[in-house]
């Protein structure tokens, strides 16, 4: 994965250096509307980067979901606690076809309720 992020920086950097050029070559432009316009495309490249990261930071990696079993097995939970806690709101689930799917990153709050009262 982080050599896909690698040559995705790589790539828009060569962007950034064909925009420079042509800025440079441009006749209409002074040089500090050229300097405006050369920052204005960096912050453009730099504010799509981070929209790529933040992606996998909001919704975790679609790998690493858990079914409704590995949930409960990870708490050490019942059944009847694991229906209580999605209806309570303290599990929330993402309600698939296939059935309930998590997030280990969602999980966070419910597994050191777990080891607070002792079952991990």
């Amino acid at each position: 994965m982080e050599t896909f992020f690698q040559s995705r920086i790589s790539v828009r950097r060569f962007t950034l250096l064909q925009e420079v050029t042509t800025i440079k070559t441009s006749y209409h432009m002074n040089n500090l509307e050229a300097l405006v316009q050369i920052m204005y495309n960096i912050y453009l490249v730099l504010n799509k980067e981070q929209l790529a990261f933040t992606f996998i930071d909001l919704f975790g990696d679609p790998k690493s979901q858990l079914t409704r079993q590995q949930v409960k097995d990870y708490l050490k939970i019942s059944e009847s606690t694991y229906k209580r806690k999605v209806k309570d709101g303290t599990l929330k689930p993402i309600k698939l076809p296939g059935g309930d799917r998590f997030y280990l990153k969602d999980l966070l709050g419910a597994y050191l309720e777990s080891q607070r009262k002792g079952r991990i």
